[in-house]
């Protein structure tokens, strides 16, 4: 499992299309917030409508960025959308304190205002990664961009559900079986993370944790020294990707292909008046982008995956049957 260099031109590329992205999910968190505060919390309608505004100009500036624009310039833009997005998790995170300790009502929802902050954390992980060039092995990719996005995509289910109207019973039950679904393709991606870790000091990035360059790069050195005082023993590092992550990848894949038609459905649902609900149309556009960003995100893992998914899908021959009063297959008598 190994890290390689990202490329000046992938940097640039990938810089611009992470910004692009994600500086339009903090603008419209900023619109969500001020039209959930109360009318009384001014002080908090004016921060959140400044931060419209900030994110809304770093927006225009990504968009109008070339992709032939040089390594420096892309990463000190990096660095000042790193600040502007920490500036916004800090506002999230006091509101949400606000919230918890009942200082200020509203109908901003609590777990709303953290999966948010959440999404800002996620934002700021992912551009200091890119500034420091190191991809992660994409076993560790695997691990922590489902347990960051299986727990968004569980959230969203839980959001559409509660801002439905009553009435909407079938909808209410199709986002109560996504929420479900979520959250149990949720726990897998922990217990598959909890064992990948075993294998690898690598493996502990993990629920948007970032290890800098340093710390990685001494972690592979300590790894490579254990394997060499282990010659004669069998080897704890995993060289090959276990095929049940490329299982679990299709699995995740399809489920989420699923949610984003749902949402996809519910958003023009809510655009022709054809159903009942408090949804801000908006929000129902903004949750599908997630997931078809989450798409994008697995089919880029698919990739990585696809020599280990093609070894897999060979064995194609049922196992020999056990014969009746002989030793299970693959043990001998003693």
């Amino acid at each position: 499992m190994q890290t390689h260099r990202v490329t000046d031109r992938d940097f640039v590329r990938r810089s611009l299309e992470e910004n692009r992205f994600w500086l339009r999910i903090m603008k419209e968190h900023s619109l969500f917030l001020s039209e959930g505060f109360n009318r009384r919390d001014g002080d908090l309608i004016r921060t959140a409508n400044r931060f419209f505004e900030e994110f809304d100009r770093l927006l225009r500036r990504a968009r109008e960025l070339s992709p032939l624009a040089g390594p420096g310039a892309i990463r000190r833009f990096n660095q000042e959308v790193i600040r502007a997005v920490r500036d916004l998790r800090n506002f999230k995170q006091e509101v949400l304190l606000r919230i918890i300790t009942c200082r200020i009502a509203g109908f901003n929802l609590p777990l709303l205002v953290d999966h948010i902050r959440r999404e800002a954390e996620y934002f700021i992980t992912v551009l200091t990664r890119l500034n420091e060039g190191i991809d992660e092995p994409v076993e560790a990719a695997i691990a922590r961009e489902n347990v960051f996005w299986l727990r968004i995509m569980a959230d969203h289910s839980r959001f559409i559900r509660n801002l439905l109207d009553p009435s909407e019973r079938r909808l209410v039950e199709a986002a109560d079986q996504f929420a479900d679904q979520f959250d149990q393709l949720l726990a897998q991606a922990r217990d598959l993370d909890s064992m990948f870790q075993g294998f690898s000091p690598v493996l502990v990035i993990v629920g948007g944790h970032l290890l800098d360059q340093p710390t990685l790069v001494r972690l592979q050195e300590e790894e490579e020294r254990d394997r060499e005082e282990r010659e004669t023993e069998e080897p704890l590092l995993v060289e090959e990707t276990p095929p049940v992550l490329a299982q679990f990848t299709e699995d995740v894949i399809g489920a989420t292909q699923e949610i984003r038609d749902f949402k996809r459905t519910a958003a023009r649902l809510l655009a022709d008046c054809r159903t009942l609900s408090v949804i801000n149309p908006l929000l129902a556009d903004h949750v599908a982008r997630e997931a078809e960003k989450f798409l994008e995100i697995l089919g880029q893992l698919e990739q990585r995956l696809g020599p280990v998914r093609e070894k897999a899908l060979v064995v194609t021959q049922p196992a020999p049957p056990c014969p009746e009063l002989e030793p299970p297959c693959g043990h001998k008598g003693t």
